[in-house]
């Protein structure tokens, strides 16, 4: 059953279950974080949450365009990959307490996911 198969299928089903994994789990938790950590209200962290993920079902059109302009698929993914992670780890591991670099580690896994998605299914 595991015979056949081009080489890097196992990396990158690996690579899509981890990153489903952490943007599932952001996902959940993610207005309730907004509200426990900034005490902001539902209505705000909603139009954030919203704003979000507008970003991460958009990109993955410049995510296209990019790897059909510039990089190709390979470079493409790669890339996203790069930038998705160290979004996760900004918002895992917080700069300051402001919402600045929470906001910038959104539009890290943003773009990285509009990297990643758009290209994984072309490979």
């Amino acid at each position: 059953m595991l015979n056949g198969h081009p080489k890097g299928l196992f990396v990158l089903a690996a690579t899509n279950t981890g990153e489903r994994f952490g943007y599932y789990t952001m996902l959940a938790i993610f207005t309730l974080y907004l509200q426990a950590h900034y005490g902001w209200s539902s209505a705000a962290t909603s139009q954030v949450f919203g704003i979000f993920l507008a970003a991460v079902y958009f990109l993955p059109v410049i995510g296209g365009i990019v790897a059909d302009k510039f990089l190709g698929y390979g470079k493409t993914i790669t890339l996203g990959t790069i930038v998705m992670f160290l979004g996760y780890a900004l918002l895992a591991f917080p700069i300051g307490s402001g919402a600045i670099p929470m906001f910038i580690a959104l539009g890290f896994i943003a773009l990285g996911t509009g990297f990643f998605k758009g290209n994984l299914q072309v490979l």
